[in-house]
């Protein structure tokens, strides 16, 4: 039973694979410096053993998060909402219930799986629509994919933040998966997902609840809601263990507020993920030229230092946001 739901996951996830392509990473400056800290507290501690490595560059890492810990209370929810709300289809409602079952959380829990997710923006035209067919969106300036205002406004701290573009070959072996926003895509992921669970006995349901929620967990986060489709977003998905020794990544607790337990974060790092391709850095729009301390020179200034400490300069083109806007 697990092995065909296993199957028809590793289907669901070939269909949203995304193997090479150029990405981009929409943060605050204040993560962007933090990023690059990072990659010369990883030069210095390298010079220190070897002081020829003095010259090599040094990459940033890429955080992916615990998804189960986004800001968006509906992430990861998706499929299992419109499985509930399928009208008097009992079939597709199979996948809510594995959710919703009581028997199941109170079970006894093993070290659980933990689903981490990156989030980017990809440069490829149109959106996964009828498990892979593609449809043209209108709403997104291809052109200009590292320059997008909503993105600025949502994910760049109101425009005063950077976007970072990196390239991924298919030898680096990320797994990036496309997001689906259609509907009928949903539909059809929810419908061969309870095609093999109409075949489980009730019984068996609660008692191998567990296990069917971490085979279908990476699922979950392939799709989004439809007003979300301007973020044309694809996602790095790394399901681990937390049993000892099961994930080769190792797993840290980010800690927002320090003084707050509930801001915690689980978290992996992808290491050196950004420039090693090459690259690109564009600054927000947001910084006001007549700000005598954070306009946008200033900030390419300080953009350029941190790339000549990693010894990135040459490998990363900067530029500035065509826009210049307050939010």
């Amino acid at each position: 039973m697990l092995n065909k739901l296993k199957a028809v996951r590793d289907k669901i996830l070939k269909m949203h694979e995304v193997r090479e392509g150029n990405f981009y990473y929409y943060t605050s400056f204040k993560g962007f410096v933090s990023m690059c800290q990072g990659a010369y507290s990883k030069k210095q501690e390298a010079e220190s053993v070897n002081p020829s490595l003095s010259s090599r560059p040094f990459y940033p890492d890429f955080f992916c998060f615990d998804a189960d810990t986004f800001n968006d209370p509906r992430e990861g929810k998706v499929l299992l909402e419109l499985s509930e709300h399928s009208g008097n289809d009992s079939l597709r409602g199979l996948l809510s219930k594995v959710y919703k079952d009581d028997e199941i959380d109170k079970k006894p829990f093993s070290p659980p799986q933990v689903v981490f997710v990156g989030c980017l923006v990809s440069d490829r035209v149109g959106d996964l629509t009828i498990w892979g067919k593609k449809s043209l969106k209108k709403n997104i300036d291809y052109d200009y994919i590292d320059d997008q205002l909503p993105m600025w406004r949502d994910y760049a701290d109101k425009g005063k933040g950077v976007c970072l573009g990196v390239k991924i070959k298919s030898s680096d072996g990320i797994p990036v998966y496309r997001v689906s926003y259609d509907e009928r895509d949903q539909l059809m992921a929810i419908d061969a997902i309870c095609s093999v669970l109409r075949d489980i006995n009730p019984a068996n349901i609660a008692k191998f609840g567990l296990e069917i929620r971490e085979v279908i967990d990476p699922i979950r986060f392939l799709y989004k809601s439809k007003e979300h489709s301007y973020e044309n977003e694809a996602r790095v998905i790394i399901p681990c263990s937390l049993k000892k020794g099961r994930c080769k990544y190792s797993i840290e607790l980010f800690k927002k507020d320090p003084s707050d337990p509930t801001s915690y974060r689980l978290y992996i790092a992808l290491k050196d993920f950004f420039f090693k391709n090459g690259g690109t850095i564009t600054v927000g729009p947001a910084f006001d030229e007549s700000d005598y301390i954070f306009n946008k020179m200033v900030i390419v200034k300080q953009v350029h230092y941190w790339l000549e400490k990693l010894n990135l300069s040459g490998k990363v083109e900067v530029s500035t946001s065509r826009y210049s806007i307050r939010f």
